[in-house]
């Protein structure tokens, strides 16, 4: 009766830990090979931890970067709709280039995931991707702000290039480029 007993509790003690050996009286060596397997389970969930935390950062990367890449697209019709226009729709479509330009900036600003932002400015992070403690990079070079874009008061001007000379001829504005002309009398 004592032996049933006994093996009862061990039978007991592993169905409450779920660990058919859960100390080293029960079996010393079969114990030592399951710590050791423990041990590598809880490192791989560590790094999956750090992967599953990767992954939701780089998404919210992608997002952002989605986001910014459909404010480009609209900017590109926008500026190309208001090169003919003057007056009050040159105006409103002034408007609507610096609004664009703020929404880019705040899209990239709102892409801050677990204190990584990869848009807004360029920066990098590191994340833990093997039980040797190797690490996976994931960088940017440049911020995909209106300023880091070079989209910084972006404006349709269709007024024309303003022209002024005391002893050379100097432009305010981009070159004459294409059919353009320029007739200058002194």
């Amino acid at each position: 009766l004592d032996q049933i007993s006994n093996q009862m509790t061990t039978t007991q003690s592993a169905i409450e830990s779920g660990l058919s050996i859960s100390s080293a009286s029960d079996n010393p060596a079969v114990f030592t090979i399951a710590q050791g397997l423990r041990a590598n389970v809880n490192a791989l969930s560590a790094v999956s931890s750090n992967l599953n935390t990767a992954v939701a950062t780089v998404q919210a990367q992608t997002q952002g970067a989605t986001a910014i890449s459909d404010a480009l697209n609209t900017l590109l019709q926008t500026v190309t709709q208001g090169a003919g226009e003057t007056g009050a729709a040159l105006a409103a479509t002034n408007a609507t280039i610096t609004n664009a330009l703020s929404n880019i900036d705040a899209f990239a600003n709102a892409s801050t995931i677990n204190g990584t932002n990869l848009l807004a400015t360029a920066s990098s992070f590191n994340v833990v991707s093997n039980v040797d403690g190797s690490t996976t990079s994931a960088a940017t070079t440049a911020a995909s702000t209106a300023a880091g874009l070079g989209l910084t008061g972006l404006q349709v001007n269709t007024a024309g290039d303003a022209v002024s000379s005391t002893s050379t001829l100097a432009f305010s504005s981009v070159p004459v480029v294409g059919t353009d002309t320029v007739t200058y009398t002194a």
